[in-house]
This record gives C-alpha cells, sequence and structure tokens, in this order.
C-alpha cells in the first residue's frame, strides 16, 4: 500500500488550525475569558511554530500577552513582551 501525502493541504490545515484558536481567543478577550484565551493562544502558538511568517507568530504573541494580562499573569505578559520587541525591531 503507498500513500501520497500534500504538504501544501497538511501545511494550510495546520495554519488555519492556528488562526482560528487565535481568532477564537481574541474573541474570550473581548468577553472577559482570559484564562481560556491563554490556553488556545499558547496551543496556536504551537501550532504557527512552524508554519507561520514572523508577523503571524508576533500578532499570535501579542495576543498572548494581553491575555496574560487580562489573566492577571505579569510576569508571563513581560517575559512575552521582551522577547517580542527586539524581534519586531528587526
Amino acid at each position: 500500500m503507498t500513500y501520497h501525502f500534500n504538504f501544501t493541504l497538511i501545511w494550510k490545515y495546520f495554519w488555519r488550525l492556528g488562526w482560528g484558536l487565535a481568532l477564537e481567543a481574541r474573541s474570550l478577550l473581548e468577553t472577559g475569558g482570559a484564562a481560556e484565551a491563554v490556553r488556545l493562544l499558547e496551543e496556536a502558538r504551537a501550532t504557527l511554530a512552524g508554519l507561520a511568517d514572523a508577523l503571524s507568530i508576533a500578532m499570535c504573541e501579542g495576543l498572548l500577552a494581553s491575555a496574560y494580562l487580562g489573566d492577571g499573569r505579569l510576569d508571563g505578559a513581560r517575559a512575552l513582551t521582551t522577547t517580542l520587541a527586539p524581534r519586531l525591531a528587526g
């Protein structure tokens, strides 16, 4: 038996999965669900890590930092933005 994989389709699936999680988390942030948003954004970040461009990762991490703040995790938000800022500066 031979299996053929279409890696473009697999890549698109995981990219859409990652952004679906991030967008769901963004909605949760707006309605006060920061703790659940953190969980979803951490999963989105891991899903997008090997797939997305630097700007997509930065947008996901920016949302994650906001979720950390909303959940009262100031240290997590600070640590994330400390590593994110130099990457954005180039």
